[in-house]
Order: C-alpha cells, then sequence, then structure tokens
C-alpha cells in the first residue's frame, strides 16, 4: 500500500467520522425537543452509519477514480473498527464478539454498496472540475 493511498484511506475514515458527529448531534437535537422512542433512535444511528460511509466514499470519489469498491469495503470497515475500538476505550468493556461482528459486516456491506452506486453516478461534476483547471 502506497503512502498517498494510506493517505486517501485515512482521509476518507475521517470525513465519516465528521459526517457521523454532525448528524449525530442533530439527531440528538431532536430527540431532546421531540421526545424520539429509543427504537427511532437504535433505526436512526444505524442510518447514520450507512450514511456517512457513503459521504466518504463519495468524497474519495473524486481523488481516487477507478477505486471506489475497494475504498468503499475499507473505508467502512475501517470506521466501524475505529468506532468499536472507541467505545469499548470508553466503556471500559468489550463487545460480545456477534455484535462486532455484526458492526463490521454492516460497515463492509454499506461500504460495498456505497463504492457501487458512487461508481455509477454520472460524472458531469467531476468532469466540469477538470475542465476548470486546465
Amino acid at each position: 500500500m502506497s503512502k498517498g493511498y494510506a493517505f486517501h484511506l485515512g482521509s476518507g475514515i475521517l470525513v465519516a467520522v465528521l459526517v457521523t458527529v454532525i448528524l449525530t448531534l442533530a439527531l440528538s437535537a431532536c430527540v431532546l425537543l421531540l421526545s424520539v422512542p429509543v427504537s427511532y433512535v437504535t433505526v436512526a444511528n444505524q442510518l447514520i452509519k450507512v450514511l456517512s460511509v457513503f459521504c466518504a466514499v463519495l468524497f474519495l470519489r473524486k481523488r481516487e477514480e477507478g477505486r471506489c469498491l475497494s475504498f468503499g469495503i475499507m473505508v467502512g470497515g475501517g470506521y466501524i473498527a475505529l468506532g468499536i475500538f472507541i467505545y469499548c476505550a470508553v466503556s471500559g468493556r468489550l463487545l460480545p464478539l456477534f455484535s462486532i461482528a455484526a458492526e463490521l459486516a454492516l460497515g463492509v456491506i454499506s461500504g460495498l454498496l456505497s463504492g457501487i452506486a458512487v461508481s455509477h453516478l454520472p460524472e458531469k461534476a467531476l468532469n466540469k472540475r477538470k475542465r476548470r483547471r486546465n
């Protein structure tokens, strides 16, 4: 793995984390203001994870054309692994193995699907940006 490849992977995970922070703060405000049931919050947290991985892959598409699938899988898995590590470090306990496996599967599958979706988006916006530079 080259240095640039690892840098792009790390920046993708950072984008996913930033999107998660923003959406989690918005969800927290909605929960406080609207008194949303806990069952909806759990579903919203999973959707936030998937949306964060999608945004990260969309961000990386501009830098690494043609590698959306591989970046999607690695960003999804790395983002979820980082989240599990932070949760276990803060709470001081290890999650059950089944929970870890399910979360990692969610990350990898959402990364794969995000990579497929992003690789099939039209390239009009990307081409306009390249023309302006030339």
